[in-house]
């Protein structure tokens, strides 16, 4: 019977590994103290995580797991991104497989501290996969490893969070600006019978997009080395296109008038924009608009208040009444209602 437990016991542990379920704990907030102003930027960001993430990043924004390096490429990488723009300041990181998710952590953004051996914080992009790497791991750049810790490349504890692209921190300007379109660039190849393309230069990674054919949209699927395409294969026409792009944070880029560049090699810097309009998403919300959320807050916790304090002293003057009924035998006189309202019709 023991035997038996323990075959049992093994199997049920084996299952639970295998279906993932024992994962790295998550990351703290509390790990980046040191960094006031990061710890704020994160903080904020995290307001708005939970709603907007949910189905994709699921138990970020701060992640705990290992750094390690794995060398100093100027080119290539499993998202394929134009090498003269993801390589210029050799500030990157392979993201592990189990949070890679079929290229979708392509051009994310993240502020890395070590707490193991800690030097300063960094800001790394991903631009690659490590397939070999566990829940919360990442595989940096020699740079970017040297600039983490101040050694050679080894292995380190590391918390990490994402943060959106467009922002500058600490030493690190934006690697994506501000407000700036975001750029489609199309594999070589493409023609009117059969088209490709990466969508890059964007805040946070994109998770949906559709193509226009026909006054409908269609959703498009993406495969390995982040590129986009028509599930059934077939032509997208050879444009100008109408996109409809989704970002991981709910962002959404309507893109019209998108020309066919087609680039002489797929890390060129050969891309197209044409006419974008933005909405939705987590981009901090304007003066008035903040102002109109905390006004509305305020009425609200005035209410809540108010009739918390109206029942509480119904209540009570109940309560006083019944006691003093009980201690004297006799029944108080009922609460005269004035005449003026008890001949009104709201009354009735």
């Amino acid at each position: 019977m023991k035997y038996l437990k323990k075959i049992l016991l093994n199997t049920l542990l084996f299952s639970v590994i295998q279906c993932d379920l024992l994962k790295r704990e998550k990351g703290s907030i509390d790990d980046f103290s040191d960094y006031s102003k990061i710890k704020d930027l994160i903080e904020d960001i995290s307001k708005d995580y939970d709603n907007s993430f949910n189905t994709i990043f699921k138990d970020g924004p701060i992640y705990k797991g290992e750094g390690t390096a794995y060398g100093s490429s100027t080119n290539g990488g499993s998202c394929m991104f134009p090498a003269k723009e993801f390589y210029k300041d050799m500030m990157y990181a392979a993201l592990n497989n189990d949070q890679y998710i079929n290229d979708l952590g392509c051009g994310a953004c993240a502020v890395v501290i070590s707490t193991s051996r800690p030097y300063k914080p960094i800001r790394v992009r991903i631009i690659d996969r490590c397939s070999e790497c566990k829940h919360g791991d990442l595989d940096f750049s020699d740079k970017a490893y040297k600039a983490l810790t101040n050694e050679s490349p080894g292995r380190v504890k590391i918390t990490w969070s994402l943060i959106p692209c467009d922002i500058s921190i600490e030493s690190y300007s934006a690697l994506v600006q501000p407000d700036s379109k975001i750029k489609f660039k199309f594999k070589t190849g493409s023609t009117s019978y059969w088209t490709e393309f990466q969508i890059y230069n964007t805040r946070y990674p994109v998770a949906k997009c559709s193509v226009k054919i026909k006054d409908k949209y269609i959703s498009l699927k993406r495969r390995d080395h982040n590129y986009w395409y028509r599930e059934d294969n077939s032509s997208m026409g050879s444009g100008s296109f109408t996109f409809k792009v989704e970002l991981a944070d709910g962002t959404i880029i309507d893109a019209t008038d998108v020309e066919l560049k087609v680039p002489d090699n797929d890390e060129d810097g050969v891309y197209s924009t044409g006419k974008q309009t933005v909405t939705g998403g987590t981009k901090k919300s304007s003066f008035w608009k903040k102002l109109f959320k905390t006004i509305l807050l305020i009425i609200i916790i005035i209410l809540v208040v108010g009739f918390t304090l109206g029942l509480s002293i119904i209540l009570y003057n109940k309560y006083a009444r019944q006691k003093i009924e009980a201690s004297t035998g006799k029944s108080l006189p009922p609460i005269p209602v004035p005449k003026s309202i008890l001949n009104s019709r709201s009354f009735i």
